[in-house]
């Protein structure tokens, strides 16, 4: 996912989601903006999806789980 990770950062923006974290395989961890809902991170998992050919899964910052699992943030990496 990293070599999607700009567009994905560009594409999260747009739906009110930032800070986009790793969190495994096809599973991302994002801060929502304030009066989005889950239909804004379902729009995004489905357009990510499409992005990278690959499931893909948000789980909010704010989530209980989000604080028990590894994750780092989600930048381009310079060798792609």
């Amino acid at each position: 996912m990293l070599r999607f990770a700009e567009a994905l950062n560009t594409l999260a923006r747009g739906h009110g989601l930032s800070n986009l974290r790793l969190a495994g395989e096809g599973q991302l961890i994002a801060e929502v903006a304030e009066g989005r809902t889950l239909l804004d991170i379902a729009r995004f998992e489905i357009e990510a999806q499409a992005v990278v050919q690959a499931r893909i899964s948000v789980i909010s910052s704010r989530a209980e789980l989000a604080s028990h699992i590894d994750d780092r943030l989600l930048v381009a990496s310079s060798a792609a």
